[in-house]
């Protein structure tokens, strides 16, 4: 009980509902720890004896199928381990599910929000750096091909077609320069309406 009580991760033990065909429709909770409360901001209080889709109503259209996931776990006896969004509580969870009598299972799961939110920055941190790359490169490139080329036609026809990977989606840009009267289309150009 101390233990149970004094652990980090949140716990909690349920009991699975099941239609009369077998099919796991709903489950109830049996006990919870007090870091189940802190990371879910509910109360034990109000969820003893209790149906989740009481408690979270909108848990019956959350993309992810709590229910059947932890129905699985419940039925056959395999414990599971995944990360997850609950849209009800708009949080990240990591969880284990795993079955401790026939019909019944228990969850011990960590707020990873923080993580998730932080990892997330990082990824668009990473793209932002390599898209500033890409036009540093384009914007080197461009000033290589005034020292290579000494014909401005052909320096305005390699500009064209150095435009284009800088972009954040280069296949889907094309590049066009008109300039005394001559145009300079890169690769697969298709004039568009403006």
């Amino acid at each position: 009980k101390y233990l149970f009580e004094n652990m980090l991760s949140g716990f909690a033990f349920h009991e699975m509902v099941f239609d009369d065909a077998g099919i796991p429709i709903d489950y109830i909770f049996l006990d919870v720890n007090s870091a189940f409360e802190k990371q879910t901001g509910l109360k034990k209080k109000d969820l003893i004896n209790k149906k989740i889709t009481d408690i979270l109503p909108e848990i019956k259209n959350d993309p992810i199928d709590w229910i059947a996931i932890y129905g699985k776990v419940a039925v056959t006896g395999e414990t599971i381990h995944f990360e997850n969004f609950s849209k009800p509580l708009n949080k990240w969870f990591s969880v284990t599910a795993y079955q401790l009598n026939k019909g019944q299972f228990a969850t011990i799961f960590n707020d990873i929000t923080d993580r998730i939110r932080a990892e997330d920055k990082y990824k668009k941190l990473f793209i932002e750096k390599e898209e500033r790359v890409k036009e540093l490169e384009c914007i080197y490139s461009v000033t290589q091909l005034t020292y290579k080329q000494k014909d401005f036609s052909f320096i305005l026809q390699d500009i064209v077609d150095v435009l284009p990977p800088a972009w954040q989606h280069p296949e889907m840009v094309r590049a066009k320069i008109i300039f005394d009267g001559n145009e300079y289309v890169s690769q697969a150009f298709k004039n568009t309406p403006l």
